[in-house]
């Protein structure tokens, strides 16, 4: 399944080179670090709603399936990345 990938810099959608490991419908998207978060979602070829997130590397050309999953099946989620200062006491 293809997958596009809008490059702010050039003002256009690309295709990306490696096609995703599982098409997915409605997932939550983040991007952190120079990579693309996939949670969840809805799989039309299982029927089901997906668990998992998948990360997609720009520089490496490729997908990975991330250890873990989410507590409920969902699709439709609000993701977001926030970065957290040093200052606060768990993230020390």
């Amino acid at each position: 399944m293809l997958v596009e990938c809008y490059d702010p810099k050039a003002d256009q959608w690309n295709i990306l080179q490696t096609p995703i490991l599982e098409g997915r419908s409605g997932p939550g998207c983040a991007v952190l670090d120079e990579s693309i978060f996939l949670m969840g979602g809805y799989s039309w070829s299982m029927g089901a709603y997906k668990s998992s997130t998948i990360c997609y590397s720009p520089e490496k050309a490729t997908w990975t399936e991330l250890e873990g999953e989410v507590a409920e099946p969902l699709a439709g989620p609000a993701c977001s990345t926030i970065i957290l200062p040093a200052c606060l006491p768990f993230n020390k």
